[in-house]
């Protein structure tokens, strides 16, 4: 194929557009190559939220409390030249990208500046794609792209003290000296010397760093953690992130019963939610508004409860509007493999609503069961315990206790049940579960 490519490339935002032209009387045909952005004219300043700024569930107070402690800066510039090759021109592209995060932990600020350079190679390749149209073979000029590219990296962390920490200092300013250091956990990620200082009158000189790969600032891994980072973050949706490393997801915290930091993982209130449903419903949870009624889902349950030791509480109304609760100090649930397996003890004396859960009479203690449901009934007895309660639980020959139950049915065991408080003929028409670090 005859002609060249132009060594004109058009720059627009996220886009890399090469131009080619068969010959100086043909019309030009863009070719998208990457989202890159190799034509910056100037340095953008940004203050961002960094990747939690992607999920606009978050409590609002939340997000403006993260911003105040997390704030990062970006900046990237690009050069780009016009080599000449065999096939065509191609183009070579250095970007550099740098970073500033600054992050507000207890008693000192840490900040982080990352460099990145990002080195592509645009060859042009001239071929030809054939196609059968209306069975007459055309054959079509194009042009490949291939993309060369290598990347480097490197970070410096620089810890400074906290002039909040510090008495309120002359006009001359203040300054602190380091006088003792000690290795502790990070969030539990990775061990870091934390220097203590003693705060001066006067300017002093201070700095440090190390070489360390930048991490990605805190995120709460359950309710508790989120009202550890915000101590007054109100019940309602956050996002949070268990130490698997497998994502995040959304879930509703209280943050006001028995001082809060509760993650719910069901609620029972109106009977406006069907709960008489089969294996992948609960596997996953449903609905997706976590407001109303729910269930949250094994898979995230047994995430949140194999990173700690959880504590389960059970909030229960009755129809009279009197009111209970159902305190157990070890909670954990298995993964799909085992069924979702649960494991729980440690009944508390301190509860009201009496023990539906662990209770000793025979074929009646929840502890080791798998979940059943309809469509998958792993309980000890002959038949089928979510079929016959219209239910989903850890049924064993049967239960004292059936919190998926029907709603408003108040024929034996089969409504919204806890034996204990109630009996089993009277469908509860509010529970809520719920779980708690124990540590």
């Amino acid at each position: 194929m005859e002609g060249a490519v132009t060594d004109t490339v058009n720059g627009f935002k996220d886009k890399w557009v090469l131009t080619y032209q068969e010959s100086p009387e043909d019309e030009e045909t863009s070719i998208l190559l990457e989202d890159f952005d190799p034509n910056a004219s100037e340095l953008p300043n940004e203050i961002q939220l960094g990747d939690l700024s992607g999920f606009p569930s978050y409590n609002e107070r939340y997000l403006r409390q993260f911003q105040y402690r997390y704030m990062e800066m970006r900046q990237t510039v690009s050069l780009q030249t016009v080599i000449p090759t065999n096939c065509g021109t191609a183009i070579y592209s250095i970007r550099l990208n740098s970073r500033f995060t600054l992050r507000r932990l207890p008693f000192f600020l840490m900040a982080c500046w990352e460099i990145s350079f990002s080195e592509y190679l645009i060859i042009p390749v001239p071929c030809y794609e054939i196609y059968i149209i209306c069975g007459i073979r055309v054959v079509i000029p194009v042009i490949k792209v291939m993309i060369i590219r290598r990347e480097f990296w490197f970070g410096i962390w620089v810890f400074i003290p906290l002039p909040a920490i510090c008495p309120v200092a002359p006009a001359a300013g203040f300054g602190a000296v380091r006088v003792g250091c000690i290795k502790v956990p990070i969030f539990g990620l990775w061990l870091k010397e934390v220097c203590f200082y003693q705060c001066l009158n006067g300017w002093n000189r201070w700095k440090g760093s190390y070489v360390r790969g930048c991490r990605k600032v805190r995120t709460p891994c359950d309710c508790k953690d989120v009202l550890d980072i915000d101590p007054a973050a109100p019940s309602g949706i956050y996002m949070v992130y268990p130490r698997d490393r497998l994502g995040g997801f959304l879930v509703y915290c209280d943050m006001e019963t028995d001082g809060g930091g509760w993650t719910v993982i069901q609620r029972r209130e109106d009977g406006s939610v069907n709960f008489y449903l089969g294996w992948d419903d609960y596997k996953y949870g449903f609905p997706d508004d976590m407001t109303g009624e729910f269930w949250l889902g094994n898979d995230k349950i047994n995430r949140l409860t194999t990173q700690k030791d959880y504590a389960l509480r059970v909030d229960l109304q009755a129809s009279d509007n009197t009111t209970a609760f159902a305190l157990y100090n070890s909670f954990s649930v298995a993964d799909e493999d085992d069924k979702y397996r649960l494991s729980i003890g440690g009944y508390s004396v301190t509860s009201t609503a009496g023990d539906a859960m662990t209770a000793q009479e025979v074929g009646h203690n929840l502890n080791n069961l798998q979940f059943s449901t309809y469509d998958s009934d792993n309980d000890i007895w002959d038949g089928n315990c979510a079929e016959r309660f219209i239910g989903a639980w850890w049924y064993c020959a049967c239960h004292d206790s059936n919190l998926n139950g029907d709603y408003d049915n108040d024929m034996y065991g089969k409504g919204v049940m806890w034996k204990q408080f109630k009996g089993l003929h009277e469908s509860l028409p509010f529970s809520e579960m719920k779980i708690r670090p124990t540590g």
